[in-house]
């Protein structure tokens, strides 16, 4: 999420709030007194998909005009004792953020089994 301040700052985006424990977004920013929500996606491959929850969808599609999202890839892992940290990568803004129906691709279902008769 650094890395994502960091351009969007640069971009002129400003008061960086984290809602990361509380809502299905990263964190909210402003830019001529607008709000804007923004997700963070990273990964340490090239950053051509990544995976969205059913709510980050679900919330880009009500605040589309809103919505911003910063992907960075090509991030490196370094294991530190028992923690493993995130550094570097290089970040894609999507801004505005717009997810086109065919750039989506169903890859996982929930199956809810039937009671099984005598439970």
């Amino acid at each position: 999420m650094k890395r994502a301040k960091e351009i969007l700052g640069n971009r002129g985006f400003c008061n960086f709030r984290d809602t990361s424990k509380s809502k299905c977004y990263d964190y909210t920013c402003e830019k001529d007194g607008i709000l804007y929500d923004v997700e963070v996606k990273w990964t340490q491959g090239l950053g051509s998909s990544v995976f969205l929850t059913r709510n980050e969808f679900e919330h880009w599609q009500q605040h589309k005009q809103t919505s911003i999202a910063v992907v960075v890839h090509d991030v490196k892992l370094e294991v530190h004792g028992n923690s493993v940290l995130a550094n570097a990568g290089e970040p894609r803004v999507c801004d505005p953020w717009d997810i086109p129906g065919e750039s989506l691709e169903p890859v996982q279902y929930k199956w809810s089994l039937p009671e099984s008769p005598g439970a």
